[in-house]
């Protein structure tokens, strides 16, 4: 309960003034990169922006995860109220932080896919029951697949098996794309050298998050979500994680669910906070006036 008190009343936010708008930010991770940078970014916007952001003792540290729960309470508290007051209401969330309890958690932990997918109706409750006022930007990683043995942002068997289960990835897509039979060997010569139940586990991590990102695109996307970023982090030219991406573009290019103009597939995966708080801004400030753009260059010698 003391917990709880603490983070309605410990948020970091932009000054208020009269008749703005309010974004509520639940950043990837607590790094200066993915959550400091775009709280200093909204100072330029705080005569029309008022951003609201999770103290940072709500959100994830490294191997520590977020607890989602007390997060969702937030979001609610926060949109209950600071939204209720404002012109628009708009939610910048990374999905790993509010779903898994932040980036690296959705890369360890052993939550199911039933919970996570829980998790998500939440989210979309909120849109079901604030409607048109409440706007949702989300982003969402194709979990990366490093090429090294380290285990300080992976799973402890990465520290051992990392490298193996890299290339068992790379030669199994190539496989898969390619049919060179050579590729095939390579992936019985490896598989030989990971444990079975090591092996496993990745496959289903991979996966569960492949699945959660799917159920997002197809059932959520086109009535529930104003826009969404999918980023990609450390990937090769092969990989279930290219795997991954390419079943998700021909996902979004479905005619069907016609979702296509609202998913950007974006190359990195820290700095999309930027890009999402600057298509928020954008979409508000064309309600009242068409928005204008300066080049200004750091050196002026670089400017031809």
């Amino acid at each position: 309960m003391h917990l709880f008190r603490l983070f309605l009343f410990l948020t970091i936010s932009i000054t208020v003034v009269n008749s703005i708008a309010t974004i509520l930010f639940i950043p990837l991770d607590e790094r200066f990169t993915t959550r400091s940078i775009v709280i200093n970014l909204a100072r330029l916007i705080q005569n029309d922006f008022k951003l609201i952001t999770p103290p940072i003792e709500l959100i994830s540290h490294w191997k520590q995860p977020a607890n989602s729960s007390l997060l969702f309470q937030w979001l609610n508290y926060q949109i209950t109220n600071s939204c209720s007051i404002s012109t628009s209401c708009s939610l910048l969330i990374s999905t790993e932080q509010l779903l898994y309890g932040g980036l690296i958690n959705s890369r360890l932990s052993n939550t199911s896919l039933n919970e996570l997918n829980s998790r998500l109706n939440t989210l979309v409750e909120f849109k079901r029951q604030f409607g048109s006022k409440l706007q949702i930007y989300l982003s969402s990683v194709i979990m990366r697949i490093p090429a090294y043995n380290e285990d300080f942002e992976e799973p402890d068997y990465w520290a051992t098996y990392g490298q193996l289960i890299y290339l068992w990835s790379f030669y199994t897509d190539r496989y898969n794309v390619l049919h060179n039979q050579s590729d095939e060997e390579q992936v019985k010569i490896l598989e030989k050298q990971i444990p079975l139940n090591i092996l496993n586990e990745f496959i289903w991590r991979r996966s569960r998050n492949y699945n959660l990102t799917y159920i997002l695109l197809h059932d959520y996307t086109k009535n529930y979500f104003e826009h969404i970023w999918l980023t990609l982090d450390d990937n090769a030219e092969y990989g279930l994680n290219k795997a991954e991406e390419r079943k998700l573009i021909q996902l979004i290019n479905d005619p069907s669910i016609n979702i296509s103009s609202k998913v950007n597939i974006y190359p990195g995966a820290d700095e999309v906070s930027l890009a999402i708080l600057s298509q928020i801004v954008v979409n508000n400030k064309q309600q009242q006036q068409k928005p204008t753009f300066t080049v200004r260059y750091r050196n002026i010698t670089t400017q031809n």
